[in-house]
């Protein structure tokens, strides 16, 4: 029968870094990057101010007359609204890449989500609540969303430049 060989080298030395490697790993895995933080406050506030512009737009520029309602369920319903967006933003990956260098593949991923979101919100608001919102307010604020969303990129480039 083969015998079991054990190698009497190993420095305990060794092992014991093994598990402080591995102690740094963990904590620059929990730690928390600063400006993935602060683009997603950045993104969350953009996002719920992109359809209360939209809407004050729509009331000041054409015959819609202005409905309380219509306010009462954008604070009701779009800050909620807007975590999910922040939620699968983070799952398209938008919030764990350096932001040195905004490439192609980002703004793809940044349309493709909120071509999603704004999918989402039309279909939360008009056939889930039946607010009523006219189309052209989901135009405007998912323009709005995509627009200031893909800005807060392209200003912290540029600022960090």
């Amino acid at each position: 029968m083969g015998e079991a060989s054990f190698n009497k080298d190993i420095d305990l030395n060794e092992v014991n870094n093994i598990d402080s490697d591995n102690e740094v790993i963990d904590k620059v895995k929990r730690k928390i990057d600063v400006k993935n933080i602060i683009m997603l406050v950045f993104d969350y506030i953009v996002i719920i101010a992109s359809y209360v512009i939209s809407l004050m737009a729509l009331c000041t520029i054409s015959t819609f007359m202005f409905d309380f309602s219509y306010m009462y369920y954008i604070c009701l319903i779009t800050p909620f609204y807007a975590i999910f967006v922040s939620v699968v933003f983070y799952a398209f990956g938008l919030y764990s890449k350096n932001y040195k260098t905004v490439g192609i593949h980002e703004v793809r991923r940044l349309l493709i989500s909120n071509f999603f979101m704004i999918l989402f919100y039309v279909i939360l608001m008009n056939l889930i609540f039946k607010v009523g919102f006219p189309y052209v307010f989901f135009l405007v604020g998912g323009l709005l969303q995509f627009t200031f969303s893909m800005g807060i990129r392209f200003l912290y480039r540029l600022l960090k430049e």
